[in-house]
């Protein structure tokens, strides 16, 4: 009972404390935006997988039909700001009577104190990823397609540059899921690659790749692991619109009648970008 209280105050702990940081990193962003340092785009993506793969496959269970994201990058005196916030329309699992599919945030604050410093490239990470979703008989965490999870990650990145030709950034996180209605959640970690390459004007290659970790049914096994690696290729006809694809590759990332499909997939779309300043 003492260990159950103490693990309770300590997830209490965790929460409110990311809650801070947001908050705080909020109010950065604000001012970044004052300060027209934050970048905003829209994007909208077409999904075709289902020619893929075929109507039955986890992947088109945990794929919507389209894809409407709102993205944001800040810097301010002491980091940075990222996130975005994607809602999902036409996913397979939803009844007929379902138009939106999900729901997914995501917000992560670079902490540098130190930027005119020789170690102005390594930083402070803290990061909140959380998402609902409809998998045909309740909101939440789904049997099928992709399982949302509430993580806060914590733990420190390092980001190389060229300014206006490339970036690359490598993060080191711990980890914390919490528990899902099913009981699996903890501690675990993830290593992420996330970069940038602008080689012309009209043409831009961005992405992310995350290798994580989430406890299940009490354990490290073998679908504990996942990967998901997502290249993104624009071409930028004028300064505020792109048109391109995003192709998602993953393995050990999608459900199926509430188990992991372990098995490599790759989801290319078509997508427009709108980039607002």
């Amino acid at each position: 009972m003492k260990r159950l209280i103490k693990n309770r105050k300590t997830n209490t702990f965790r929460v409110f404390a990311l809650l801070a940081a947001g908050l705080v990193s909020l109010l950065m962003s604000n001012q970044a935006y004052a300060q027209r340092s934050l970048k905003l785009d829209m994007q909208a993506h077409g999904n075709f997988s289902e020619l893929l793969y075929g109507k039955e496959s986890s992947i088109v269970k945990g794929l919507p039909l389209s894809t409407f994201t709102l993205e944001g990058t800040g810097f301010d005196k002491i980091g940075s700001t990222y996130f975005f916030i994607d809602l999902e329309v036409g996913n397979a699992n939803v009844l007929s009577d379902k138009m939106l599919g999900g729901a997914y945030i995501e917000f992560s604050r670079d902490w540098c104190f130190w930027q005119k410093s020789k170690l102005s490239g390594l930083a402070i990470h803290t990061e909140f990823d959380a998402g609902v979703g409809y998998g045909g008989d309740s909101w939440g965490s789904q049997a099928n397609g992709w399982d949302f999870k509430t993580a806060l990650l914590g733990g420190l990145s390092y980001t190389w540059l060229d300014p206006g030709k490339w970036m690359a950034q490598l993060q080191l996180l711990n980890r914390y899921t919490l528990k899902d209605r099913y009981g699996n959640g903890g501690e675990g970690f993830q290593v992420t690659l996330v970069w940038q390459y602008n080689p012309v004007k009209w043409f831009t290659f961005s992405g992310y790749g995350d290798f994580f970790a989430n406890p299940e049914n009490g354990k490290f096994g073998p679908e504990a692991f996942h990967l998901v690696v997502e290249p993104y290729c624009w071409f930028n006809i004028t300064d505020y619109i792109s048109v391109g694809t995003r192709i998602r590759t993953s393995y050990n990332f999608y459900k199926d009648l509430g188990v992991y499909d372990r098995r490599f997939y790759c989801a290319p779309t078509i997508g427009v970008k709108w980039n607002m300043n």
